[in-house]
């Protein structure tokens, strides 16, 4: 007798960028052999595209494109899929940073479900980047990040590869400037000056962010603490 299909749970979510609804199920056993073997790796690239590989297996809505997502857009689902596969809390141990004598640790349930991505209202997609010329850029998805891994603040070529990727076009009062190389748009941008250059910078300092700021209280010695998470590695435990 063949062995009975088991049946799995579905869920609903919704995409930070877009507020699309989409169903997902949790990750199987299969599923979490991948991101653990990716984890033992302790190989950047590899994680994140173990990350998109059970995103792709578990999202049930037809024509999501994982890798077009935004990054935040993929951690905040990925971080919605391990509540609903691992579990909706995380029991952590929090102290007080090293200027403080107290000792004490603090036992902390983290939520997953109070984790949102966070918009910051200065963030513009449409930059001026002098009187006369402006630049249109997207959110970097994450394939652009899986494929420009930045190991160190200094690594200037994956930075403006990313930059380059995110470009949408170049425009002035009269015309659209679409359709350019890979190579033609990093070439533009090294021609900008240091100002130009901080404006569009700015745009990436301003990118919604998957964050959460936790505040507790020390019951050993009355401090009041806070800590902020930030990124899918600070909930990724």
């Amino acid at each position: 007798m063949a062995l009975p299909k088991l049946v799995t749970p579905e869920f609903e979510t919704v995409i930070p960028s877009t507020k699309e609804r989409i169903r997902f199920r949790p990750f199987l056993v299969k599923e979490e052999k991948v991101l653990y073997m990716a984890l033992e790796s302790d190989e950047e690239k590899e994680i994140q595209n173990a990350i998109c590989n059970v995103l792709e297996a578990c999202i049930l809505t037809e024509n999501v494109n994982v890798r077009k997502l935004a990054a935040y857009d993929v951690e905040y689902l990925f971080l919605q899929l391990r509540s609903k596969s691992v579990g909706e809390n995380i029991e952590l141990n929090l102290r007080h940073g090293n200027a403080s004598e107290c000792k004490h640790i603090t036992e902390y349930i983290l939520s997953y479900n109070d984790i949102e991505v966070e918009f910051n209202e200065k963030h513009q997609n449409n930059i001026k980047i002098n009187d006369k010329y402006g630049i249109k850029l997207i959110d970097p998805s994450y394939s652009i990040i899986t494929e420009n891994v930045i190991t160190d603040q200094d690594d200037f070529e994956n930075i403006l590869n990313i930059i380059a990727r995110c470009v949408v076009c170049v425009y002035d009062e009269e015309n659209v400037y679409d359709d350019f190389t890979n190579d033609e748009i990093k070439n533009f941008l090294l021609e900008l000056t240091q100002k130009q250059f901080e404006e569009i910078k700015d745009f990436f300092d301003t990118l919604p962010k998957l964050q959460h700021e936790m505040h507790w209280t020390c019951s050993e010695c009355g401090k009041e603490e806070s800590l902020k998470l930030e990124g899918l590695k600070s909930f990724f435990m």
